[in-house]
C-alpha cells in the first residue's frame, strides 16, 4: 500500500521471507523498515455488499476509495486503515487496526453484518485458497521457482526500469517460457489422494507437476494449479494426475 511519498505498507503472508530479502538488498540505500505483524490485526470484508457494510461501519464514507487505495478512518472510537482490496476476486476491503483494538472492531463487524446477512468465515482453506484459486490468484508457493513469463505475470514487469534480477528476466523473455502455470479441473469426485508435486501425465508421458489442489466452493468442482510443459499447456488438454491416474483437463488459471 502506498501510504505517502517514500512510505509503503507491505501486507504479506510471507513477512519473514520479505524481511530476509530486504535485509539482503538494503546495503547503500537510504531505507528503513519494521515488522508490525505482531502489533496489527486485519479483517477482510468481501462480497457484493462490502461497500454498503463499510459505509455502515465507518465514520467517513468509502465511496470514493479506488481499488488498491488506502484511507484513514474510524470504526466507533477505533482508528483504522481501510484498503480497497482482497484476495477473493470479489469487490472488497481490508481493515487494519492495532491488536489492542481488534475486539472492538470485530464486535462492530458482527453487529453491522447482521442487517446485511453477512457470514463470518474463519476456515483458512476457503478464504486463502479456495476462493482465491477460483479467481486465478496464485500464492507465492504456487509460483516458486517460476519466472513471471511462466506464471502469467509478465504484465507486471517493466524492463525499462532497473531492478534486482533484471538481467535474468531479460534472458527468460528472450528464451521464452518452457513451462506454464495452468489450471486443472478434475473429473473425478475426489482429489484427496492428490498432493503437491504429483506428476501430471499426457498420454502416459510426464508433462508437469501439481502445485496445489482444492475444492472450489463457488464453482462446485475440484480444481488446482499445475506447472505444465509448454507443449501440453493448452486449454482443453486431457491429462491424468498422480499414481491413481485421476483424469483432469488443463484450463486457464481463472475458473470463474
Amino acid at each position: 500500500m502506498h501510504m505517502g511519498e517514500d512510505h509503503y505498507w507491505v501486507s504479506t503472508l510471507y513477512a519473514p521471507q520479505f524481511i530476509k530479502w530486504a535485509d539482503a538488498h538494503r546495503s547503500g540505500l537510504d531505507v528503513s523498515y519494521r515488522n508490525i505483524t505482531d502489533d496489527t490485526v486485519m479483517f477482510s470484508v468481501q462480497g457484493p455488499n462490502s461497500a454498503k457494510m463499510m459505509n455502515a461501519l465507518s465514520k467517513s464514507l468509502i465511496d470514493d476509495l479506488k481499488r488498491f487505495q488506502v484511507m484513514d478512518n474510524m470504526i466507533g472510537d477505533v482508528h483504522v486503515k481501510v484498503h480497497r482490496s482482497g484476495f477473493t476476486g470479489e469487490n472488497g476491503f481490508e481493515i487494519y487496526c492495532a491488536k489492542s483494538d481488534a475486539a472492538a472492531v470485530e464486535a462492530a463487524l458482527r453487529e453491522v453484518g447482521k442487517s446485511l446477512s453477512a457470514v463470518e468465515l474463519d476456515i483458512l482453506e476457503v478464504y486463502v485458497r479456495s476462493l482465491s484459486m477460483e479467481k486465478g490468484f496464485a500464492l507465492r508457493q504456487d509460483m516458486f521457482g517460476l519466472t513471471p513469463y511462466e506464471c502469467g505475470l509478465d504484465w507486471s514487469v517493466d524492463l525499462e526500469k532497473d531492478f534486482v534480477g533484471k538481467d535474468a528476466l531479460l534472458r527468460a523473455k528472450e528464451e521464452g517460457p518452457k513451462q506454464l502455470l495452468m489450471g486443472l479441473e478434475f473429473l473425478a469426485e475426489s482429489y484427496e489422494d492428490i498432493t503437491q508435486r504429483e506428476i501430471v501425465y499426457s498420454r502416459g508421458i510426464p508433462c508437469g507437476f501439481v502445485r496445489a489442489v482444492i475444492y472450489g466452493y463457488t464453482v462446485d468442482k475440484n480444481i488446482g494449479f499445475a506447472v505444465i510443459d509448454r507443449a501440453h499447456a493448452a486449454v482443453g488438454e486431457k491429462v491424468t494426475v498422480g499414481s491413481n491416474n485421476s483424469p483432469a483437463i488443463v484450463t486457464d488459471k481463472c475458473f470463474l
